[in-house]
């Protein structure tokens, strides 16, 4: 199911990034890491304490170390989906190395609809339904396109760009559901 392989013309691609969807989390971890380092400056350069009760500098090399590193996690996050006339490959970057690609045979319907990310799946990223068994990649919004599999399994995969998405659906071989099936 995995594949690294890039054949055909592209009818519709898209790149997500997690972190620039959620600008308050990227000011949040910022200022962490800033707090950390000039704690880290206070304490070794300027030789003063920083706080009222300072943590070792040890401790805060440890601390400034762990949210760099949740910080880069999050800013490499991204999720990436390619669709050809015959495939739609998609990859959440750095969790899947590399691309998933899912066939015309492999898919029974899809459709570009519109969902509840906190009701259906519990928020963004890698999700899944427990009472329907549904797979959700998402990264912010509420759009995405809905794969339904032949033994009934179903992956959504988030989209900023519904429109464009259903236009290029539309051009490939997927079977793509009609407006008033879609409804929910």
């Amino acid at each position: 199911m995995c594949s690294e392989r890039a054949e055909g013309k592209t009818l519709f691609s898209e790149s997500q990034n997690f972190l620039m969807a959620f600008p308050l989390l990227v000011i949040a971890m910022l200022f962490l890491n800033l707090l950390f380092l000039y704690g880290i400056v206070q304490q070794e350069i300027f030789e003063r304490p920083f706080g009222d009760q300072p943590m070792s500098t040890t401790g805060l090399f440890l601390l400034f170390g762990f949210t760099f590193i949740i910080t880069a996690f999050l800013y490499s996050l991204r999720l990436e989906m390619h669709l050809e006339k015959d495939r739609i490959r998609v990859r959440f970057f750095p969790v899947h190395r590399s691309f998933y690609e899912f066939t015309v045979q492999q898919v029974e319907q899809c459709s570009v609809r519109k969902y509840k990310p906190m009701r259906e799946f519990g928020g963004w990223g890698l999700r899944k339904n427990l009472r329907t068994s549904a797979k959700a990649w998402t990264v912010s919004g509420n759009s995405g396109l809905e794969l339904v599999f032949s033994k009934g399994n179903k992956l959504l995969i988030g989209t900023k760009k519904p429109i464009s998405l259903k236009k290029a659906m539309e051009q490939s071989n997927f079977p793509l559901q009609k407006e008033s099936e879609n409804e929910q």
